[in-house]
């Protein structure tokens, strides 16, 4: 038994065409926004009231992001129900001057556009697991905010090596978990620095679990041919 990291590490198809499209559209810049990724779908895993408290903390992160960083932030979904209480829940109850900071993604898209967009962010934050593999697998600096009920994939974060970004949402103020994010901001090299360390172990992760798999399969596929 040992660690196989997510398959989805090892996505890399990006469509330059429809991200730069997409950069163009909401006016975002290579290096100088936040991709913000909440997990808000209503009641599912949480407890009553649960995705309430979560809701104002995403938009306590987002205003603390903009205000100490005046950069914008682009709210996108990994799943297509998580887009009517991301806007009902998050954009349309920011303050004012910060809404006018968000780029509030109201339509669906495919991994091979958000990841895209996720490389050229200057960091990336998620309560969802895959949109955080997808970030780091472009080489993005990535902070995952998560609840206990959610399951156990966010300790993938301390076993690659990151788990200064791996925070509880329930147990760190939405204050930390900006922090984490500005501090990101202000030293993007050593931040990418660190998501490339990461990666590398990942790969080396990738080639030994799957070589196991492949001998595993070898092995059988010979026996059946004696």
């Amino acid at each position: 038994m040992a660690f196989t990291p997510d398959s989805t590490f090892g996505f890399n198809w990006q469509n330059q065409e429809r991200g730069e499209a997409y950069l163009k559209a909401h006016r975002l810049e290579p290096g100088k926004f936040l991709a913000f990724i909440p997990r808000l779908d209503v009641n599912r895993f949480r407890e009553d009231g649960q995705e309430k408290n979560h809701a104002e903390q995403t938009r306590e992160i987002i205003t603390r992001w903009v205000k100490a960083t005046n950069l914008p932030v682009a709210l996108v979904p990994e799943v297509k129900k998580e887009i009517e209480p991301a806007q009902k829940m998050v954009y349309d109850l920011l303050p004012a001057d910060v809404k006018a900071m968000v780029r509030f993604q109201s339509e669906y898209w495919m991994p091979d556009e958000a990841q895209y967009v996720y490389a050229k962010a200057v960091a990336l934050t998620s309560a969802e697991m895959h949109s955080i593999i997808l970030g780091l697998a472009a080489g993005t600096p990535s902070v995952h905010f998560y609840f206990r009920q959610a399951g156990l994939k966010q300790w993938m974060m301390r076993d690659i090596g990151v788990p200064e970004w791996l925070l509880d949402q329930d147990q760190v103020s939405p204050a930390q978990i900006a922090d984490t994010l500005i501090g990101i901001g202000r030293d993007p090299g050593a931040a990418r620095a660190k998501t490339a360390k990461a990666m590398r172990y990942v790969a080396e992760r990738q080639t030994a679990t799957m070589g196991v798999v492949r001998r595993t399969a070898e092995k059988h596929f010979q026996s059946k041919n004696l």
